[in-house]
């Protein structure tokens, strides 16, 4: 006997989390996941033009505010902290 159509497809909607990743979150995790590239390329403190270098390099231009906030961020820290 077939299962009828609405117990296979349930319609209701699912809550949304709480804290939906935002645009931002993904950004920031652009800059990020550079400045990860370049510690495992060796470079043990990345600058913003090698931040800059990378991420324009996918065709991602650089935001100078994002990139100084999050070089502020990491000043002074082991990039093995950081991961």
């Amino acid at each position: 006997m077939p299962i009828p159509f609405p117990l296979l497809c349930d319609a209701t909607p699912r809550p949304q989390p709480t804290n939906p990743r935002t645009a931002t979150d993904t950004v920031k995790m652009k800059y990020m996941a550079a400045y990860l590239l370049l510690g495992l390329a060796g470079n043990s403190s990345p600058s913003a033009e090698d931040i800059k270098s990378v991420l324009s390099s996918v065709g991602i231009d650089a935001d100078e505010e994002r990139l100084s906030s999050l070089l502020k961020e990491l000043e002074g820290k082991d990039i093995n902290e950081v991961c």
